[in-house]
């Protein structure tokens, strides 16, 4: 059985301890439900223009039976100060946003309280910008699920996007933040019913607390406990799908 998931960073080596990242989770009960060899393959996504002939490459590079498509809040909930900054303020905010965005990637900083204190002030003062609009972002997945579909004989399972941020912002940031989450949600929910595609998402609002539980130090990215459960949820899926194709019952 050969798996392919379209992911993004919560997938990347080393956010979580060996064996409890999402992907080892579902290969490993998909391979104990089906008696199959499990391989997966990662490959992280961006929602350009380009992301729907990209994915067709790797369908006919990796000949999948199985797909994986996430979809990301981060493309169009993540508020960017660097961002806003580089699109403002013109060459001299290309450099200030650039040297911004390559501090938050690099693991120390982004786990810092200083740099997260810091972080909710200037977007509270100056404010962000997304990367991406929802619309965007619909309709760039349903273009790569419907790339995905044209090939026979392969499954697909859709995750939505997850809320895991509007708690550092201000109420009407917050409100907004949601609003775009649940336009996109229930876009692509509509659209995994009309093709019977299984759709993975988050219906309701999480908690303070419950997102506190479910990230790690940089308050961003899935913690062990989290990716676990995901790669239950994403295992199941993935074998309603399998069955379907295949007819055949698990062990």
């Amino acid at each position: 059985m050969r798996i392919l998931r379209l992911a993004a960073s919560d997938e990347d080596q080393g956010r979580v301890a060996p064996g409890s990242q999402s992907h080892e989770v579902a290969a490993a009960l998909l391979r104990e439900a089906t008696g199959e060899d499990v391989e997966t393959t990662i490959r992280n996504l961006w929602p350009d223009d380009g992301l729907p002939d990209l994915v067709d490459r790797w369908m006919e590079r990796y000949q999948p039976d199985l797909v994986l498509l996430k979809v990301n809040a981060f493309w169009f909930n993540y508020l960017s100060v660097p961002l806003r900054l580089d699109r403002a303020l013109g060459p001299a905010g290309k450099f200030i946003g650039r040297a911004g965005i390559r501090a938050g990637e690099m693991p120390v900083i982004a786990r810092s309280p200083i740099f997260r204190h810091s972080q909710r002030y200037l977007l509270r003062t100056i404010g962000g910008a997304t990367y991406f609009t929802p619309e965007q972002v619909v309709g760039s997945m349903r273009e790569c699920a419907k790339r995905i579909l044209s090939h026979e004989g392969v499954g697909l399972v859709i995750v939505g996007p997850h809320s895991r941020l509007n708690h550092e912002l201000t109420r009407k940031a917050a409100a907004a933040h949601e609003r775009r989450r649940l336009h996109v949600h229930t876009a692509m929910k509509q659209f995994c019913a009309e093709l019977h595609v299984p759709f993975l998402g988050q219906d309701t609002l999480p908690t303070r607390a419950e997102v506190a539980a479910m990230v790690g130090a940089d308050q961003l990215h899935l913690n062990a406990e989290a990716a676990h459960r995901g790669g239950e949820e994403e295992a199941a899926a993935f074998l309603q799908v399998w069955q379907k194709i295949h007819g055949e019952p698990a062990l």
